[in-house]
């Protein structure tokens, strides 16, 4: 159905794309979890949980974040929602359909300093993503450990801080908090103190401050560097 939506909407203007998404995703056709109150898709119905992740991150955001990326952006909520004249917001999304509904809003409604990437991010090509000053990596992780193994997912996790020059706002994927699918393969599955796990893990990377700054089902963390990069200007 993904498929078939991704060349259907290839076919029309943006206008009929955004109406389209809205049919699609309220008969459960496709996987629009983020609104779109730009384009006035969204409301009541979204988890109170994707604006307590943006009001977070904006709340942990400084002069020095001038450049970001959104890895798994889905429709580009976050990406829209925090690009602006001093900003500029890269947004990652593999899934073909629902890159074309990011496109569609971009067009439309959006500032200019958003640039949309159509990539699944796999061991093979995270070397690929750009450079930024902050990184935004919520629900993906786990996706990672599931599909390439405990190891490569960590190897894709360095490269995200490899590419990130001061912090990452990170939606840490305990064991205990997910489902049976992931368990089993998520690196803190064994330890007794998992967020204790993550800290020992990232200090091993150079990223020795780690907080927690928004709860609701899984924790986000905001992370930085021991020693943060400069952030470049726009």
């Amino acid at each position: 159905m993904a498929d078939a939506f991704g060349r259907l909407v290839s076919l029309f203007s943006t206008r009929t794309i955004l109406l389209l998404t809205r049919v699609f995703h309220r008969f459960g056709w496709m996987s629009q979890y983020q609104p779109l109150p730009h384009v006035s898709f969204g409301g009541a119905s979204f988890s109170s949980r994707i604006y307590g992740r943006l009001d977070a991150i904006r709340d942990n955001l400084g002069s020095g974040h001038h450049f970001g990326m959104d890895i798994g952006c889905n429709n580009g909520f976050y990406v829209f929602s925090l690009a602006g004249p001093d900003r500029l917001m890269y947004g990652i999304e593999g899934a073909d359909d629902i890159f074309q509904v990011f496109l569609a809003a971009k067009r439309m409604f959006t500032p200019g300093n958003v640039i949309p990437l159509n990539m699944y991010v796999t061991p093979d090509n995270a070397r690929g993503l750009p450079e930024c000053d902050f990184t935004i990596l919520m629900a993906v992780f786990h996706h990672w450990a599931r599909l390439y193994g405990e190891g490569p997912a960590l190897d894709m996790l360095s490269t995200v801080l490899q590419k990130t020059r001061q912090t990452l706002f990170f939606e840490v994927p305990f064991a205990r908090d997910s489902g049976a699918n992931y368990r089993d393969c998520l690196p803190d599955r064994d330890a007794d103190d998992p967020e204790q796990w993550w800290r020992a893990w990232f200090a091993t990377q150079g990223w020795t401050s780690m907080a927690p700054i928004f709860q609701l089902n899984r924790t986000l963390y905001r992370i930085d560097q021991s020693t943060p990069s400069a952030g470049s200007n726009l």
